[in-house]
């Protein structure tokens, strides 16, 4: 019969969130015309308490997230592609049969992304909502196609923050072994 481990922390969960929170809230208040979307940050942070609070899970979070996003971006720049042809509600729809559905069958077919499907579908949808908000970096790009891929990549920064915030906030909890 094997002993189970048992664990403690020198500093309680409540004061680790306290502080975690207290040293990301400056990216959402001062980074002028690069604000971070910080509410994704802190979807990503749940997700690492969710998928084990330990750094394995970044192993899943972050190529399910990454790819997540890019779906997306794939999505929308076809929608761009294909609106002066059928309308963007078509064009929209199109694309998500298109690259939602590929995406899927790709990532059932792919351990890791299969493991990691929660971080992939937020990944998907904060995609969506940092570029139907327009929560990007105000730096005038006018482009729709770059306005896409910038709320790509600002989606993933938020993401990969959020990663850090959790494992962050374990890791300041120092934990150990009794």
């Amino acid at each position: 019969m094997s002993e189970e481990k048992k664990t403690g922390t020198r500093i309680p969960l409540w004061l680790a969130v306290v502080i975690t929170v207290g040293l990301a809230t400056p990216f959402a208040f001062h980074l002028g015309k690069y604000n971070l979307p910080l509410w994704l940050s802190f979807i990503v942070w749940a997700e690492y308490f969710a998928l084990g609070a330990n750094p394995s899970a970044l192993k899943l979070m972050i190529p399910s997230f990454s790819y997540g996003c890019c779906v997306v971006g794939l999505w929308l720049t076809t929608t761009q592609l294909l609106t002066p042809l059928m309308g963007v509600e078509i064009a929209f729809i199109v694309g998500n049969v298109i690259w939602v559905g590929i995406g899927v069958v790709i990532m059932v077919s792919n351990k890791i992304l299969n493991a990691g499907s929660l971080a992939l579908f937020n990944g998907l949808s904060m995609t969506l909502a940092v570029y139907f908000t327009g929560t990007i970096p105000a730096i005038g790009a006018t482009n729709p196609y770059a306005i896409i891929w910038l709320a790509v990549i600002w989606t993933v920064i938020a993401g990969y923050f959020g990663a850090l915030l959790g494992w962050f906030n374990v890791a300041i909890m120092l934990p150990y072994e009794k």
